[in-house]
């Protein structure tokens, strides 16, 4: 309990300075602990009185009042307004904010203006994505992701519905300036994924250099989520991506930052992708012999694997001296290729020679009889 108060009082100032006394370790039944109780039963007090409040002032809300109201001030120069006026119509009466929707039609409170104000609304989406600041440095490659992207990717998805010519019109600069909260913006269902990589392959196509660092910013920031990372960007920029991509890309895996998994991973993306720099970069990751050990070896064996996997019979005959030089290496690889349950016979054995194919069924006979 003392824990959820201390969270609770990083956000509060009141209640901070009432709780930062309590900071160490608390004997149970002391007169610490007891006032301790005392400040949580009172937070939950203030906490009860808050939502009461919140739940008052919810059921009174007047949405068509407060977006006329923040139009006002966004066309007097006020352009955080329109962060506001999205926020405003995801509102409902007694349930959550629904955060993840893109289309500004969609949202709850788009059926609580009138037409003028939707007009009025439509009329100014281009404005912000001119004018509206992002603030990508506060929140890019951090987790979060506040109402000032939220709200520009719904400005773009707005304008392309409902003003395509402008919507044909928007600079390479704007394109750059909400990259990366076209990147970033959660995605669930089939409708919104599509949606997210037509607007993806459009900026790939007006600011490539802006989307190609993106990725790459987000490929490397999420350590902990770099495999789904890797997924995503080749989801949202499939059938788009170009040489520009697959190059920073190679660059990525090269830098040693990615572990052996991951660059597995982002290898297998390639290759399947048919990007000849990929199958060049792995061959030369299956040395002969192959490395003895540590992170060298680990990355060899993914590389092998993914070779046998994605490349042709050329390919398998360099992995195959690998494995004829080390047993061992050989064994493991195959062990990792049969273990990508996605894969069925690799195509490069439809490719072998008769003589090709005795070899490697007299050797794995050997190995795993």
């Amino acid at each position: 309990q003392f824990e959820l108060v201390y969270e609770e009082a990083q956000r509060n100032d009141a209640l901070r300075k009432e709780v930062e006394g309590f900071w160490r370790p608390i004997a149970l039944g002391s007169p610490d602990a007891k006032a301790l109780r005392e400040h949580y039963l009172r937070h939950l007090e203030i906490q009860q009185e808050a939502n009461d409040r919140e739940a008052k002032t919810t059921k009174e809300f007047d949405v068509q009042a407060y977006v006329s109201q923040q139009l006002d001030r966004f066309e007097a120069g006020d352009f955080d307004a329109w962060w506001r006026i999205n926020r405003a119509l995801a509102y409902q009466p007694d349930a959550a904010q629904d955060i993840i929707q893109s289309d500004l039609r969609a949202l709850p409170g788009w059926s609580l203006v009138d037409d003028v104000t939707k007009a009025r609304i439509i009329a100014t989406a281009p404005s912000y994505l001119e004018s509206g600041d992002p603030r990508t440095s506060d929140w890019f490659g951090t987790g979060d992701l506040p109402y000032e992207p939220l709200s520009g990717y719904r400005a773009l998805r707005l304008v392309k519905i409902e003003a395509p010519d402008v919507f044909e019109r928007l600079s390479p600069e704007v394109w750059a300036r909400w990259t990366p909260a076209i990147f970033t913006w959660p995605t669930f269902g089939e409708d919104e994924q599509n949606a997210q990589r037509e607007i993806g392959k459009i900026a790939y196509a007006r600011a490539a250099e802006c989307v190609v660092n993106t990725a790459i910013r987000l490929i490397e920031a999420n350590e902990q989520n770099r495999l789904a990372q890797i997924a995503f960007v080749f989801d949202l920029l499939r059938g788009a991506a170009g040489e520009m991509l697959w190059s920073a890309l190679l660059k990525s895996l090269d830098s040693a930052k990615l572990e052996p998994d991951q660059e597995g991973y982002l290898l297998s993306m390639l290759l399947e992708a048919a990007v000849a720099p990929a199958r060049d970069y792995a061959l030369q990751l299956v040395t002969i012999p192959p490395p003895t050990e540590g992170q060298r070896r680990q990355r060899s064996l993914v590389a092998a694997r993914e070779l046998l996997i994605h490349g042709d019979r050329a390919v398998w005959g360099h992995v195959w001296q690998a494995i004829s030089a080390d047993s061992e290496f050989g064994k493991e690889a195959i062990l990792a290729m049969c273990g990508n349950s996605m894969v069925g016979q690799p195509a490069a054995l439809e490719e072998l020679s008769e003589d090709e194919l005795a070899d490697f069924s007299i050797w794995r006979e050997a190995h795993f009889p």
